[in-house]
């Protein structure tokens, strides 16, 4: 769907602004660390598969998706399995 004008706007605003609420719970409470990372997981993939849909459609599915929406879901992906693994293999109280 082609959208352009005013609800481009808003749009592209909305995909600014998650992120931005999403690094200021972070900083506020860095104890959600999961919680953001989880949320910012499933937003990224939104945009991810999103913006993947429209590189196929638009190179006539040659290109299967671009790299920035990966990374973005790469770093949260990446924290996400980091922070479970130290939860399950490691202790707060090991302090190396």
């Amino acid at each position: 769907m082609r959208v352009a004008g005013l609800p481009a706007g808003i749009v592209l605003c909305i995909r600014a602004l998650i992120p931005a609420i999403l690094a200021f719970i972070l900083i506020q409470r860095p104890e959600k660390l999961m919680h953001v990372a989880l949320v910012s997981v499933a937003f990224f993939g939104f945009l991810f598969l999103d913006s993947s849909v429209t590189i196929q459609m638009n190179t006539g599915g040659t290109v299967m998706f671009g790299i920035v929406p990966l990374v973005g879901v790469l770093i949260p992906a990446i924290v996400v399995v980091g922070h479970f693994l130290v939860d399950r293999c490691g202790s707060s109280d090991d302090v190396y």
